[in-house]
């Protein structure tokens, strides 16, 4: 743990987690979705691309979504990169890579297998879901002094 200006210690928690995650995911979104426009071709709809981020209702709808990836795919990561560390030793920032990749098959599986999609499409549909969800895990463990997430762990017993 450790302390603050304050005095008081500062532990890394899981809503802290979420605080990070939560922008991290949205600006890696803004810059995908700023990649796609500036490289898109003729037959695309740039403006639609944009809708996202200008319409209060879509947007209020994919910060919700994004609130929901944040504890349900990368707080996990985070974990399990974590946990990975402590039994098999190395470090954390090497096994979060490991575990994205296993993770990002998640959302990406349904996509694989819909007809019509092709081999290069799924691949860089996996390739970015592992590069957007190792960055995020990596983003978000920073978040905080203490180690380990602070939701798993007992709480300490006050002293006088």
């Amino acid at each position: 743990m450790s302390e603050n200006e304050s005095g008081r210690t500062a532990e890394r928690t899981a809503g802290r987690m979420v605080r990070v995650a939560v922008p991290t995911l949205l600006l890696e979104g803004a810059l995908a979705v700023a990649a796609r426009v500036v490289f898109a071709g003729p037959g695309d709809d740039r403006a639609g691309l944009l809708a996202a981020f200008t319409h209060p209702a879509p947007a209020a709808i994919r910060l919700l979504s994004l609130a929901a990836a944040a504890v349900f795919l990368v707080l996990p990561v985070v974990w399990l990169g974590e946990e990975l560390e402590r039994r098999f030793r190395g470090r954390a920032d090497a096994w979060i890579p490991v575990v994205a990749a296993a993770a990002a098959t998640v959302p990406v599986l349904p996509r694989a297998l819909a007809a019509g999609s092709g081999p290069t499409n799924s691949a860089g549909a996996w390739l970015t879901g592992v590069v957007v969800l190792s960055v995020a895990a990596l983003v978000t463990r920073r978040a905080g002094g203490g180690r380990g997430l602070g939701f798993l762990r007992k709480a300490p017993v006050p002293t006088r």
